[in-house]
């Protein structure tokens, strides 16, 4: 089972740049300075979701097994190891991948890597995490930076391992975006949201539409998306 790929690069949808989630927290944005290249201005302790590349091992659908030095590079989004010779290398397939276990952690995917937060017999709990431009701040008059909502004047901006070096008049600001999944025994996931729940779960939608509504939930909120797994597994 091939294990590894070259780096990929993927392009950010210029739509989605300036979309700031509410998931955003205050304390976790960061920005990069006019002319710097995102992928040499963030550190690694910010991009990785690890503070150094742990044991790890990928689990197959076709019950194969493979362990390496692991983490999960937050930036560009994709699982990534160091191979023998040093160097750090992307997974390849991931649609074979049935779960990865780094530490006490473990991730799927499913259009992205999801890390598992919390499971029982019914249902599973997951996050994604990511590194997003959430603005772009042009130096206007004095070198002062602006936000702007148009980025006519900007060619290259994207994330990852591409050329990231934007116009050098602009200031870019990161944010570490959190969304959460819910998925069934058989690893398929869709976005938490109540609409996800009822459909997973019809014949009780009048129990969980009293819970919801009597403990305010919020579907971005994950001590609050616990509670709801824990009173799901209760009533099914």
């Amino acid at each position: 089972m091939p294990l590894l790929k070259k780096m990929k690069f993927i392009p950010l949808a210029i739509c989605s740049l300036f979309s700031f989630a509410h998931s955003f927290a205050q304390s976790e944005k960061w920005t990069v300075k006019a002319g710097d290249e995102i992928k040499d201005a963030v550190s690694a302790d910010i991009k990785y979701r690890y503070p150094t590349f742990a044991t790890g091992t990928v689990y197959f659908k076709d019950g194969t097994s493979s362990s390496a030095l692991l983490d999960f590079n937050l930036l560009n989004e994709e699982m990534q190891f160091i191979n023998p010779n040093g160097d750090t290398l992307s997974l390849a397939n991931e649609a074979t991948i049935k779960y990865i276990t780094i530490n006490n952690d473990s991730f799927y995917y499913a259009k992205g890597y999801l890390e598992l937060v919390s499971a029982n017999s019914f249902m599973k709990l997951a996050k994604k995490q990511r590194l997003k431009i959430g603005d772009v701040k042009r130096l206007g008059g004095y070198d002062q930076p602006s936000s702007t909502s148009a980025i006519t004047s900007y060619s290259s901006l994207s994330v990852g391992n591409q050329v990231t070096k934007i116009n050098q008049r602009a200031d870019i600001l990161l944010a570490k975006e959190t969304t959460f999944y819910i998925g069934d025994n058989y690893n398929s996931f869709v976005a938490s949201t109540k609409r996800n729940i009822i459909k997973m779960f019809p014949r009780k939608e009048s129990e969980i539409d009293h819970f919801l509504n009597e403990n305010k939930i919020r579907f971005n909120n994950q001590d609050d998306l616990i509670k709801l797994v824990t009173f799901l597994q209760k009533i099914l």
